[in-house]
This record gives structure tokens, sequence and C-alpha cells, in this order.
């Protein structure tokens, strides 16, 4: 049987409960939809919720920040954690996809959707992002990295 975590207790109930989680992060009014890990790394990982901004937590605590003005709804990391893709769902206006270059650079934005961005997901390979929306659409886009410098430093290893 597959567990969360080493030290789950059984309840009363007969279900497993969490006692120790390896990480724990609150933040005050502050309810959060998304969470994508840092490849090669248990510490850190990224956080969006209704504060509008992306949050780095490495070891429980906050690292960086960045204000997106904007609610995001889901994040994505490429496998070389180079680029974040970021769905944004903002009741008022379409959901867009956005494209950030770490540490938070926002490269563009591409309109997707007539609603909020409700999915986001990579290929293995960071080729093919898709999104699906609010609108009941799937988008599938081409990935072209423009600075594959990930792929040269693979190619000479």
């Amino acid at each position: 049987m597959w567990k969360l975590h080493p030290e789950a207790t059984v309840g009363k109930d007969g279900h497993d409960k969490e006692t120790n989680p390896i990480q724990r992060y609150t933040l005050k009014n502050v309810n959060f939809s998304c969470v994508a890990n840092k490849p090669d790394s248990k510490a850190t990982f990224y956080a969006v919720g209704t504060d509008k901004s992306i949050k780095e937590i490495e070891n429980g605590k906050e690292k960086l920040r960045y204000e997106a003005g904007v609610n995001i709804s889901q994040l994505v990391l490429m496998h070389g954690a180079r680029a974040f893709f970021a769905g944004v769902a903002e009741d008022d206006r379409p959901g867009s996809i956005q494209v950030l270059r770490y540490p938070w650079e926002k490269t563009f934005e591409v309109q997707a959707h007539s609603l909020p961005v409700e999915r986001l997901r990579i290929s293995f390979d960071n080729q093919v992002l898709f999104s699906a929306g609010h609108d009941g659409v799937l988008c599938v886009f081409d990935v072209k990295d423009k600075d594959p410098k990930g792929k040269k430093e693979k190619e000479t290893v």
C-alpha cells in the first residue's frame, strides 16, 4: 500500500492521518490553487494562490516572490526549471498564459481562452503545452525554446 508519509498513523475512522508532513506552508487569507516542485529538489517548490503572486518556498519558508498582479490558477515548470507557464484566472478577463523566465522575468503572454485557465500541463520533453479552460476549450501549443542551452549542455555530456 502506498502512503504519503512514513509516519502516518491510522485514526479512529480507519483512515490514514498525516501527523508530520515534510513541509508545511501557510499564508493568512490565501487559498492556494496550484503547486509545482523544482526538479531535482525535495526542499523547493512554487505555489500560487489568491494573493496574485508566485512564491518560491524552500524548507517551509518563502525564499522569493513574484507579484503577478493577476490571479494565477495554474503553474507549470519546464523540466529544466528555466521557465514557467502561468495560467491566468481572473473573472473579468480572458484566460491567458504567461511565460516567465526564472527568476521572474515575464517574457510574453498569450490569450488562450475566453474564460479562466483551469489546467496546464507540459509534455515530458518540454515541446508541447496543454491548456484547458473554463470555456471548455483544450489548447495545444508547440513550445519553441529560443535559448535551448539546456539541450546543448545535455548533448555535450
